[in-house]
């Protein structure tokens, strides 16, 4: 985007990266997978889907998929860290005007504790929460 945005010929620089980016999600695809089926053996939990003896079809599901991945990201990712840096540039910025190292790592972590504190009332209903 940004070779795009600056006039430059984006497409042989994503040919040189499109097999290492396909490579590497694959690879974090299967440990996600993994540690995922380890830790299910340790934490009995409920579907929502199973309380409610409702299931979706399969084009039900994966339209909903997306859900997480492009909304969520999206108001938390873009907008909330965005909102966030801009405020703690209002505050403090490096004399090149630009946000502070400091500024950007806060509102990275605060957005992702707001992220999961929100999701908390879905995690208790598919199990009990433990400190």
């Amino acid at each position: 985007m940004e070779a795009w945005l600056e006039g430059k010929e984006a497409k042989a620089y994503l040919k040189s990266i499109s097999g290492y980016s396909i490579a590497l999600g694959a690879v974090v695809g299967a440990l996600i997978t993994g540690i995922d089926s380890l830790f299910s053996i340790f934490v009995e939990s409920i579907t929502i889907a199973a309380m409610t003896n409702v299931y979706p079809s399969p084009w039900q599901g994966f339209l909903a998929s997306f859900y997480g991945g492009i909304n969520e990201e999206i108001a938390m990712r873009l907008f909330f860290v965005t909102l966030l840096v801009w405020l703690f540039h209002r505050i403090k910025r490096t004399k090149d005007g630009k946000p502070t190292d400091l500024a950007m790592w806060l509102a990275v972590t605060m957005a992702a504790i707001l992220f999961g504190i929100g999701h908390l009332p879905f995690a208790v209903t598919v199990t009990s929460l433990t400190p």
